[in-house]
């Protein structure tokens, strides 16, 4: 799945993304290792550095770290975190690690949000009940807007 920003739903989802970001910042994702891959003499660790304001993804000589456990959100199920995160950039930014490759591992549930639902999270600053699978959970976090998003909210509340 490609998130189109030109489209409404498309920069409301990117608008999820940086939610999600959020809330793994607040679940203490700078400086842990979320990733590790092997190389000839030992292993390299991804992790999360904090630069000004942005989050971004580094790469770390890990070489004793081999048994350490990877950190891992509790909102996030545990199979498709590894999945995304063995893929996330280095020297790229959390949030648009989370919309490249985060969100497309959710595709299916992405593509059954329905128009409504999907603004009203936004609305209310928090991400639809796409964790775990429960139905109905949300994070919260401060309201985002964009033109295309709100664009995207008159229509769908209009009935269009």
């Amino acid at each position: 799945m490609v998130i189109d920003k030109t489209t409404g739903r498309g920069c409301a989802l990117s608008i999820v993304s940086k939610t999600i970001a959020k809330q793994l910042i607040a679940e203490g994702i700078i400086g842990k290792a979320i990733f590790r891959r092997a190389r000839p003499n030992g292993y390299n660790i991804l992790c999360v550095a904090k630069y000004g304001e942005e989050a971004r993804v580094m790469l770390q000589k890990g070489d004793g770290m081999a048994g350490e456990p990877l950190w891992a959100p509790s909102f996030i199920d545990g199979e498709i975190w590894q999945q995304a995160a063995g893929k996330f950039n280095v020297l790229t930014e959390l949030d648009r690690n989370v919309e490249k490759h985060l969100l497309p591992k959710m595709d299916e549930y992405l593509k059954n949000i329905s128009d409504t639902e999907l603004v009203c999270s936004i609305r209310d600053g928090r991400t639809p009940g796409l964790f775990r699978g429960l139905p109905g959970s949300c994070l919260y976090s401060k309201r985002l807007h964009s033109p295309a998003s709100d664009a995207f909210e008159r229509r769908v509340l209009a009935g269009n």
